[in-house]
């Protein structure tokens, strides 16, 4: 495989995280907790759901030219998982 291959899917997926974090502050934020008291959860049923979800928008990147449109992974998607 090539180099580039996986550092553009390594950008992808850095970029998933970022914004799953961002969410969770907003979140963690909008419903006015204090900023010291959140936890990003690290757990494993957590993040292997996460990157699976991330893999597939990451290769859904890679397939479509406008995936942006159609396909989107959402905070929501997650929150299940998170709550556990």
């Amino acid at each position: 495989m090539d180099a580039g291959f996986f550092a553009l899917l390594k950008s992808l997926l850095r970029d998933s995280y970022g914004r799953w974090v961002m969410d969770l502050v907003m979140t963690h934020l909008d419903a006015g907790l204090p900023a010291g008291s959140l936890e990003v959860p690290f757990n494993k049923p957590v993040i292997t759901a996460a990157l699976m979800l991330w893999l597939a928008e990451a290769h859904a990147t890679l397939r479509l030219p406008n995936y942006r449109e159609k396909v989107r992974v959402s905070q929501e998607t997650l929150s299940p998982c998170v709550s556990r």
